[in-house]
C-alpha cells in the first residue's frame, strides 16, 4: 500500500510540474517546414498502396504556417497546453479551410485538423486525425507527403506538389 501511495504522490507532483508548451520547433522533425504549400493527390502511388480504396479522399491540400492558431486553441481549451505541438496553421482541404496542429508523438508526427460543428458554435467539435510523414527529396518541390495509414488495415495516401508550385 505504501508503494501505491508513493507512486500517486510522485505522479501528482509530476503533473503539477509539467510545462505548458507552445509551438516548439523540433530540430529532428522536418514535417512542420516541409508540409507547407500545395499538395495534390498522387493517384499512381496511392493506388499502389491500396488498389481497392473506396473511401472518399482529399484531392488537394494546402498548408499555411500560423503560430497564432495554437494560441487561439489554447485560449479555447486547456487540452492544447500539455502536448508537444510542433506546428500550427491553416489547411485548405478540397476548398474548405480548417485550423490544424502537428503533434510529435510516439516517434512520428500526427496531423489534426478541426472542422467544428454545423451550427458554428464549437470550432473543435469534430477533428480529423492522421499520421503524416514526408519522403524528403533533394529538391523540396519533389517531396512526397504520406497521409494516414495509421489504422490497422488502412493504407496511406500519397501527395506531391503540383508542377506549377515553386517552393
Amino acid at each position: 500500500m505504501l508503494k501505491f501511495a508513493t507512486l500517486c504522490a510522485v505522479l501528482a507532483v509530476s503533473a503539477g510540474l509539467a510545462p505548458q508548451l507552445a509551438v516548439k520547433p523540433d530540430a529532428e522533425s522536418h514535417v512542420p517546414v516541409r508540409i507547407l504549400g500545395a499538395w495534390k493527390l498522387e493517384a499512381a502511388i496511392s493506388g499502389r498502396l491500396d488498389s481497392t480504396r473506396t473511401a472518399p479522399t482529399p484531392k488537394d491540400l494546402t498548408f499555411t504556417d500560423n503560430p497564432g492558431v495554437l494560441a487561439g486553441l489554447q485560449a479555447y481549451s486547456d487540452r492544447f497546453k500539455n502536448n508537444l505541438i510542433i506546428g500550427s496553421g491553416i489547411v485548405n482541404v478540397d476548398g474548405t479551410t480548417h485550423t490544424y496542429i502537428l503533434i510529435a508523438e510516439h516517434g512520428g508526427t500526427t496531423l489534426e485538423w478541426f472542422t467544428g460543428n454545423a451550427a458554428g458554435t464549437d470550432p473543435l467539435a469534430q477533428v480529423t486525425i492522421h499520421r503524416v510523414s514526408i519522403a524528403i527529396a533533394r529538391e523540396a518541390a519533389n517531396d512526397v507527403l504520406f497521409l494516414g495509414g495509421d489504422l490497422k488495415g488502412s493504407a496511406a495516401l500519397a501527395y506531391t506538389h503540383p508542377a506549377t508550385t515553386k517552393r
